[in-house]
């Protein structure tokens, strides 16, 4: 059984987690944008194939560092 104090710092996390994945995420849209450019059908593929590695990749890592602080 979870104790009180553990199930209310696992819903801190969780909070912590979803805001700061959000904020991290509109941070790359703000500075990311539309970097680079694309000259051809096969750059626009590789792009959009790094901005989902890109949006996979914050909620995990932001994750991660918060388990690491806590």
């Amino acid at each position: 059984m979870i104790s009180q104090d553990t199930r209310r710092d696992l819903i801190r996390l969780a909070v912590l987690w979803v805001v700061l994945s959000v904020i991290a995420e509109a941070t790359a849209v703000y500075f990311v944008g539309d970097y680079p450019g694309t000259a051809s059908r096969e750059g626009v593929i590789t792009s959009d194939a790094v901005f989902f590695l890109l949006w996979v990749t914050i909620p995990v890592f932001v994750l991660v560092v918060l388990v690491v602080a806590y």
